[in-house]
């Protein structure tokens, strides 16, 4: 049994408005002797587990749609016949369109603030490309700025407020009762 010639990627989404797909396209396999039954589309995110589907023998382009926003996968094709699977293509690597959310500037749009409160406008956020799933948001009490410390000190310990806002919530206002404690 014969692999196929070549594995390579048409057109990532990269084109595409939902970056969930991506097109592989090969070079036809030689049948080695009986006809083709199927081609093993073998595919995987980065960090995650292999997945295989099965396309018709006659097809010589695939897409994989379904996939993760902005995530790399790799992909590698085997032939299959009567007399069982032929050796794999090399891999080929692609990614979705997308990216993380883009953090806005700290404005007056962005974050306001007073002796009581804290809002924050979520719609603001940039969704890189893929749509943000939520939002944690955590504070920490200013450091007291002297020479010997700077706002980007770490030393001091991120406070939880809530880890799963969804992102249909386009304000996010914490009230203050003391930042004493």
């Amino acid at each position: 049994m014969c692999k196929p010639h070549e594995l390579y990627v048409v057109n990532n989404s990269f084109f595409s408005k939902s970056g969930s797909s991506i097109s592989l396209g090969w070079t036809p396999a030689p049948d080695g002797g009986a006809p083709l039954i199927a081609y093993h589309v073998h595919y995987h995110r980065e960090f995650g587990d292999w997945d295989r589907l099965d396309v018709s023998p006659r097809e010589t382009t695939y897409t994989l749609t379904g996939l993760r926003c902005g995530t790399n996968y790799q992909f590698y094709l085997q032939a299959l016949n009567d007399f069982g699977v032929g050796e794999r293509t090399e891999s080929v690597s692609a990614r979705t369109r997308g990216s993380s959310p883009l953090a806005p500037t700290l404005s007056k749009d962005f974050l306001k603030v007073n002796s009581t409160s804290i809002i924050l406008n979520l719609s603001k956020w940039r969704n890189g490309g893929c749509p943000i799933s939520s939002f944690v948001i955590e504070y920490r009490i200013k450091p007291n700025l002297s020479p010997i410390s700077s706002m980007d000190d770490d030393s001091q310990t991120w406070i939880l407020v809530n880890n799963n806002v969804k992102p249909i919530l386009q304000v996010f206002k914490i009230k203050i009762k003391s930042l004493k404690n």
